[in-house]
C-alpha cells in the first residue's frame, strides 16, 4: 500500500517444460525509497527500512523475510535492484 503512488507487478515465462515453470517477477514503485543501510536488511525477519511507517502503514516486517524463505523453498531468487530517477 502506498499513501501516493503506484506500484506495478509484471509477470514473465522464462521457460516451461511438463515439470516446472520458470517465471520472472517485477515490482515497481514510486515510493518513498530505501536507503543504503537499509537494503542490506531488507530481507531479514522484523526489519523495515523505517520503523515510523509501521505507524501509517501497519507494518509488521515480514512480508520480505516470507517472500525469500518461500521464493528460495521454491529454489528461485529474490533481491532488490535500485532505479535510477528520471
Amino acid at each position: 500500500m502506498t499513501h501516493k503512488g503506484l506500484v506495478l507487478l509484471s509477470v514473465k515465462c522464462l521457460e516451461k517444460t511438463n515439470q516446472y515453470v520458470s517465471l520472472f517477477f517485477t515490482i515497481k514503485d514510486n515510493g518513498i525509497g530505501i536507503s543504503k543501510d537499509a537494503r542490506k536488511k531488507l530481507f531479514k525477519e522484523f526489519t523495515q527500512s523505517d520503523s515510523s511507517t509501521n505507524r501509517i502503514y501497519g507494518d509488521s516486517g515480514l512480508g520480505l523475510a516470507i517472500s525469500k524463505n518461500l521464493t528460495n523453498s521454491l529454489e528461485g531468487k529474490i533481491n532488490l535492484k535500485k532505479r535510477t530517477r528520471c
